[in-house]
C-alpha cells in the first residue's frame, strides 16, 4: 500500500493502537507494511479484516485512498516452511518492493557516486545474496547469472535511472531532446478551478454516422473517435492536473456560463463524415511548416528511454561478461528470459539445469565434493547437464517422451527459446529436467 510520506508519522500514531492483537504497521518513504500474525487461518483473516478496515477509515477521515493494483498479500505459514529460499516469488517481492526502495531512497543526490567502481562491488555484494535466494540457486552460481535469471537490473544502473530522472525533474530538460523542449510539470493546485467550480462531464457514445459535420449550433458538441478515449477519460477528471486537461476544464467552464458543451465518442473507422474530416484536417495539419503549438515532454518519456538504454547496457554487460557461460547458452538474452518467466515458474530444480551448478558430477568433482566427474551409466561420460538431458541412457523414457511431445509441436527439444512459445513444449521440458534432479542424488549416491 502506498501513501503520502507527510501522513506517515499520523498513520502509525492514528491507527496502531487501533489494531486487532497480532497487527501492527510500519512505514517507510510512501509505502506502508501491514504484519498480522495469528495461530490459524481463520483468525489471520479475521483480524486482517479488522485491521485494514481501520487503515482505509483513517484514510477516508483524512480523504487518503489506498491503491488495491498496488497492493500484495505475502503468507508464512509454518506448514508450507515457506522460508525466502523455498517460495522465490516473496523474495522477488520483498526485494522489489522493499529493498530496492530503501537502497535507491534519495538517488537523485547520490546516485552519481553508483559509477565509482567501489560502489558498484558494494551495490552487486548486496545485490547478489538476494537473486540467488530468488532462483534458489547454489552460492557457486555467478552474479551475473544470477541477477539475469532472477531479472533483477543491477543496482547501479537502477540507481543512475533514479539520478537521471530526478535530474529531469529538477533542471526540466533531458539529454533526449533540445533544450527548448521543457519538461512537462502539473499544474499547481492553486491555478487549478475550484472544486465547486469544477464541472461534471459525461460523455456520449455514437455509434452511427448519422450527425451532420455542418451542424455546429448550440449545443456545442464536440465528438472524438476511438484513439481519443483516454483524453476522454483524462478530461472527466475534474482533478486531472495535466496543463492541457486544466486549460480545457477552464474553457468548457466559461463556455457553459453561456451556453452548453457536450464530448460525444464516436466509433473509428464507421464512416461517420464528421470523423473523416476530422481525419483528413489532422493529415493536412501534420503537412504543413510550422512551429509546434506544444513543445513538453512528460517524465513518462524520459522513464522510458533511460528504461531502454539500461536494459541496453544490462543485455551488453550480460553477454560479454566471462561469468554465466552456460546459462548464456541455453538462454542468450535478457529477453528470453523474461519470455521463459513467463511460460513458467522458477524452482531449485529448473535453476540447476539453467546454471549448471547442481547435483551432477561434473559440478560436485569440479568442487571436491566428488572424486570423478563422469557417470555412473558408463563410467566415462562426463556427466554434466548436456549429457543428462541428451544421452544418458538412465533417462532414456523419459526424454523419448518429452521429445516426441516436441516433435508433434515442431519445436527443438532442447532450444528453450522454442519452447517458450509452445505452452506444452515447455511444460515437457520442466517435467523432464524435474524428475531427471529428482533422482539425480540416489542416481550419483549422494
Amino acid at each position: 500500500m502506498s501513501c503520502g510520506e507527510h501522513q506517515q508519522i499520523t498513520l502509525e500514531n492514528s491507527v496502531n493502537g487501533k489494531l486487532p492483537t497480532g497487527c501492527h504497521i510500519q512505514a517507510f518513504a510512501d509505502d506502508v507494511l501491514l504484519i498480522a500474525h495469528a495461530h490459524d487461518k481463520n483468525e489471520l483473516e479475521v483480524i486482517t479484516n479488522q485491521a485494514l478496515s481501520e487503515i482505509v477509515q483513517w484514510g477516508d477521515k483524512v480523504k487518503l485512498s489506498f491503491s488495491p493494483e498496488k497492493t500484495q498479500a505475502i503468507a508464512f505459514t509454518p506448514k508450507a516452511k515457506p522460508t525466502w529460499g523455498i517460495q522465490p516469488e516473496n523474495i522477488s517481492i520483498i526485494y522489489h518492493q522493499v529493498i530496492e526502495p530503501i537502497i535507491t531512497y534519495a538517488a537523485g543526490v547520490w546516485g552519481h557516486a553508483a559509477k565509482k567502481k567501489s560502489c558498484k562491488r558494494l551495490l552487486e555484494k548486496t545485490q547478489r545474496l538476494f537473486a540467488l535466494k530468488a532462483i534458489r540457486g547454489f552460492r557457486t552460481v555467478s552474479t551475473n547469472a544470477a541477477l539475469a535469471l532472477s531479472q533483477f537490473m543491477p543496482l547501479d544502473l537502477k540507481v543512475t535511472e533514479i539520478n537521471q530522472i530526478e535530474n529531469t525533474r529538477s533542471s526540466g530538460i533531458t539529454q533526449y531532446l533540445p533544450d527548448d523542449i521543457t519538461l512537462e510539470k502539473p499544474t499547481p493546485i492553486q491555478n487549478l478551478l475550484h472544486p465547486a467550480l469544477r464541472v461534471k462531464i459525461v460523455p456520449d457514445s455514437l455509434q452511427t454516422s448519422e450527425e451532420d459535420p455542418n451542424n455546429f449550433t448550440q449545443p456545442i458538441n464536440i465528438y472524438t473517435d476511438g484513439n481519443s478515449m483516454s483524453s476522454i477519460q483524462s478530461i472527466c477528471n475534474r482533478s486531472n492536473t495535466h496543463p492541457i486537461v486544466a486549460n480545457i476544464h477552464k474553457n468548457i467552464k466559461k463556455i457553459r456560463e453561456d451556453g452548453t458543451v457536450d464530448i460525444t465518442w464516436v466509433k473509428g473507422h464507421a464512416g461517420s463524415a464528421g470523423n473523416e474530416a476530422a481525419d483528413a484536417a489532422a493529415k493536412s495539419a501534420a503537412n504543413l511548416k510550422k512551429n509546434f503549438d506544444y513543445t513538453k515532454f512528460p517524465i513518462s518519456f524520459v522513464k522510458a528511454k533511460i528504461k531502454k538504454d539500461n536494459l541496453y547496457k544490462w543485455q551488453n554487460r550480460y553477454h560479454s561478461a566471462p561469468q554465466g557461460k552456460h546459462t548464456k547458452e541455453l538462454l542468450p538474452d535478457l529477453f528470453s528470459i523474461k519470455r521463459l518467466w513467463q511460460t513458467t515458474k522458477i524452482d531449485f530444480k529448473l535453476t540447476q539445469i539453467l546454471t549448471g551448478h547442481g547435483f551432477h558430477r561434473e559440478y560436485l568433482y569440479r568442487f571436491k565434493i566428488s572424486n570423478t566427474d563422469t557417470c555412473p551409466c558408463n563410467n566415462h561420460s562426463v556427466q554434466n547437464i548436456d549429457h543428462l538431458l541428451k544421452s544418458c541412457p538412465r533417462f532414456g523414457a523419459q526424454r523419448m517422451e518429452h521429445e516426441l511431445h516436441c516433435q508433434m509441436l515442431k519445436v527443438s527439444p532442447y532450444n528453450i527459446q522454442e519452447l517458450v512459445t509452445k505452452e506444452g513444449a515447455i511444460i515437457s521440458f520442466v517435467k523432464y529436467a524435474s524428475y531427471i534432479i529428482d533422482k539425480l542424488k540416489s542416481f550419483n549416491s549422494i
